[in-house]
C-alpha cells in the first residue's frame, strides 16, 4: 500500500472517530485510550493491505511531533495534538496502542 493510501486511511480513520466533537472528554483516560485504540486497530486493519506499513508510518508521526500528517490530522480533528502538551502526549499513547494492537492481529 503507498504511502498517500494509508495516509487517506489514517485521515479517514481520525475524522470520523476522533474529532473534537466525536471524542470522548476523558479520552486520555488509560482505559478509554485502551479501547479507542483497539478499535481503531480492528478498523484499520481491514483496510490496509500491509499493516506493517501502517506501524511503520505511526512509528515516524511518534517521533516526529511537527510531521506534516501530524499537523494535517490535528488540523483536521480540531485537537491540538501536536501543540497542546498534554494533548500530545495522549496522542503518542494512542498510537503506541494502535501499533499494540495492529501487531496482535
Amino acid at each position: 500500500m503507498n504511502l498517500e493510501s494509508l495516509t487517506e486511511s489514517l485521515k479517514h480513520e481520525f475524522l470520523c472517530y476522533y474529532h473534537a466533537d466525536l471524542i470522548p472528554a476523558n479520552w486520555q483516560n488509560k482505559d478509554v485510550a485502551h479501547g479507542l485504540a483497539f478499535e481503531s486497530a480492528a478498523r484499520l486493519v481491514r483496510v490496509v493491505e500491509q499493516k506493517e506499513d501502517l506501524i511503520d508510518l505511526l512509528k515516524i508521526l511518534i517521533a516526529n511531533r511537527s510531521h506534516p500528517l501530524n499537523e494535517s490530522l490535528a488540523e483536521e480533528t480540531d485537537i491540538e495534538w501536536d501543540i497542546e502538551e498534554e494533548d500530545w502526549f495522549g496522542y503518542k499513547a494512542l498510537l503506541e496502542g494502535i501499533i499494540k494492537y495492529l501487531k496482535a492481529y
